[in-house]
């Protein structure tokens, strides 16, 4: 049997194996990403390994972090941290989920800010990047 390699802490997986792992939802993340990465700072990924989860990607632009990419099979877990402007902005932003709603009702905080996470289920390219230009402007 094949080693995971996302679980392999010595060598992190390749690109194409990200998407093979996560299937036809990268789509999504991959659209709303290219929809955003416009201006002189280009959006970046990075691979970071944690022991509880595996391989997982940052997403950043410059020094800003716009989110955290954890693969699941078939499917993801997106975790994005906004500020209070960023929360706020959410909130007046349209065709938000119930599911990012709910979790701004009773958010998660962290000294970086409110938690908002989600998956392919509630992730479409035009809900991902309205989270990414609020995140990017906010």
């Amino acid at each position: 049997m094949a080693k995971d390699p996302f679980l392999d802490p010595a060598n992190p997986p390749d690109d194409k194996a990200l998407g093979a792992r996560i299937g036809e939802a990268f789509t999504v993340v991959k659209a709303a990403v290219e929809a955003c990465d416009t201006g002189k700072a280009r959006i970046t990924f990075a691979w970071k390994f944690s022991k509880t989860s595996g391989w997982y990607v940052t997403c950043d632009r410059g020094s800003k972090r716009l989110f955290y990419l954890f693969p699941k099979p078939g499917d993801f877990l997106l975790r994005m941290v906004f500020s209070v402007k960023g929360v706020a902005a959410l909130g007046a932003a349209d065709g938000i989920p119930p599911t990012v709603s709910a979790q701004l009702a009773d958010p998660k905080k962290y000294p970086e800010g409110t938690l908002v996470d989600l998956t392919k289920v509630a992730a479409s390219t035009a809900v991902l990047t309205t989270l990414l230009m609020i995140k990017l402007t906010a």
